[in-house]
């Protein structure tokens, strides 16, 4: 039997931030047979872009939350908001920075009939980093994963109960707030899909035996300072203290990099 599987996503002001919003929907909707974008109030018109792109993919459902940015676990929510607006049981988050290579797409199939004759919740799946060049990552950093697959056993996206601070805050360095947890609270349970040679930056080719994502978030380093920006006076929100977060790109500029030779498309 064909397991059926819905990303799920968020976007807001992606308009006047000059977002690649075309291109990650209609990438997201080749992929899945369901992508689910949950959003919020946007200083701009987002919403309409997003109807009009749901009127070419019909698989793309719009959900419309007044989530505040001001809660700063909004990231968390606003997943959860659409991750229980999904009809298919294989389930796979995303952010709008990302991209699913459409070749690997048989390969994800597998694992899906994997993961449901498993106990485990989900899969991790590696997410490669572009570093202001499709053709490179970093050197000096490790390739990471991601909580991406899952059954319905998650039912929400938000912090665990470990990274719990108290007064409503929590520790950035433990939970993002969109970790996936289970009924009862607790994490839910992953496997990894990549051995970990393969998430080295030398033996990144390795993957293209296995599946991953890609992440264009730091393709256009110019983009990637003002996205920090955004996200720097957020992230303090959550920990109470002030977060390390790059804001020069000549320091992002000074990372070392490396071919990754995987197969992108």
């Amino acid at each position: 039997m064909e397991l059926k599987s819905s990303i799920y996503c968020y976007l807001f002001n992606a308009v006047d931030n000059n977002f690649a919003y075309e291109e990650t929907f209609a990438n997201f909707c080749a992929f899945a047979d369901e992508v689910v974008c949950a959003t919020i109030p946007s200083k701009d018109n987002t919403l309409d872009e997003l109807y009009r792109l749901a009127k070419i993919y019909p698989n793309l459902k719009i959900v419309e939350t007044n989530i505040s940015l001001s809660d700063n676990r909004f990231d968390g929510a606003l997943k959860t908001a659409a991750l229980r607006a999904t009809t298919n049981p294989i389930k796979i988050i995303a952010d709008c920075d990302e991209r699913f290579p459409l070749s690997q797409k048989p390969k994800w199939e597998k694992c899906y009939a994997r993961l449901m004759e498993s106990d485990f919740d989900g899969f991790l799946v590696p997410s490669v980093d572009l570093y202001g060049s499709k053709n490179v990552i970093r050197s000096d950093a490790g390739i990471g994963v991601k909580f991406r697959i899952h059954k319905d056993t998650i039912v929400e996206r938000g912090v665990w109960y470990v990274a719990e601070l108290g007064d409503g805050l929590f520790d950035t360095s433990r939970s993002d707030s969109t970790e996936p947890l289970r009924l009862d609270g607790e994490l839910g349970r992953f496997a990894p899909i990549a051995p970990p040679l393969a998430l080295s930056p030398i033996f990144a080719t390795e993957l293209n035996k296995y599946i991953f994502t890609v992440h264009y978030g730091f393709l256009d380093l110019d983009y990637r300072v003002n996205i920090n920006k955004f996200w720097k006076p957020h992230w303090e929100a959550r920990s109470g203290h002030e977060e390390n977060v790059e804001l020069n790109k000549k320091v992002l500029e000074s990372h070392p990099v490396i071919e990754h030779n995987l197969i992108l498309e």
